[in-house]
C-alpha cells in the first residue's frame, strides 16, 4: 500500500509489542516529493510503500532498545516478509472495462497474489522453525533454515520476475 508523510519514515518502526510479538510498520521505496502549500511555499514530503506485519520475537527482551537491536539484525528478513505479503486485491469499478494497461497490471497483480499464496505457508514454516531453533540456541538448525530460506526466496524471486 502506498502511503505518505511529512517526515521520512524509518525502514522498520515498532508500533507495539504484545505477548512476544511486535507489530511493525515496514517501509520501502521511499521517494521524496515536493508539495506546494496553499500559501505558495513548498516543502518536502515522502511517499512510500508500507506494510503492517506482526513479527514473533525469539525471546523476552528487557526493553525497546533490545527489541530495536534485534530488529536491526534481522531487518532484511523483515523487509522480505513485508514485501512478499504486499498484495493488490482491488478490482475494477463495476461495468467499467479496464484499459489494456490496467488489465495487464491486474493480471500481474493476480499472478503475484497467487505466487504469494503458494509460497506464504513455506515462508511461515521456515520462520517458525528458525524462531524455535533460535530460542533453543540450535545454531546448526538455524544455519540450515537460513540456507533453506535463501533458496526459497531465490525461487520465489525467479518466479516473480518471470
Amino acid at each position: 500500500m502506498r502511503s505518505g508523510s511529512d517526515t521520512e519514515p524509518q525502514p522498520i518502526e515498532i508500533d507495539q509489542v504484545v505477548a512476544g510479538r511486535a507489530r511493525l510498520l515496514v517501509h520501502w521505496d521511499v521517494q521524496p516529493v515536493t508539495i506546494a502549500d496553499e500559501d505558495g511555499t513548498t516543502r518536502t514530503a515522502y511517499e512510500y510503500a508500507e506494510r503492517v506485519i506482526w513479527w514473533t520475537l525469539p525471546r523476552p527482551f528487557a526493553g525497546v532498545a533490545e527489541v530495536r537491536a534485534y530488529l536491526d539484525e534481522v531487518a532484511l528478513e523483515i523487509l522480505d516478509w513485508a514485501m512478499a505479503a504486499e498484495l493488490d486485491i482491488a478490482g475494477p469499478p463495476l461495468n467499467v472495462a479496464p484499459t489494456p494497461e490496467e488489465a495487464a497490471e491486474r493480471a500481474r497483480a493476480a499472478g503475484i497474489a497467487a505466487l504469494n499464496a503458494r509460497y506464504a505457508p513455506q515462508f511461515e514454516a521456515l520462520q517458525s522453525a528458525y524462531m524455535a531453533a533460535l530460542i533453543l540456541g540450535d545454531t546448526t538448525t538455524m544455519a540450515a533454515n537460513r540456507a533453506d530460506y535463501q533458496d526459497l526466496l531465490a525461487k520465489y524471486n525467479a518466479e516473480a520476475v518471470a
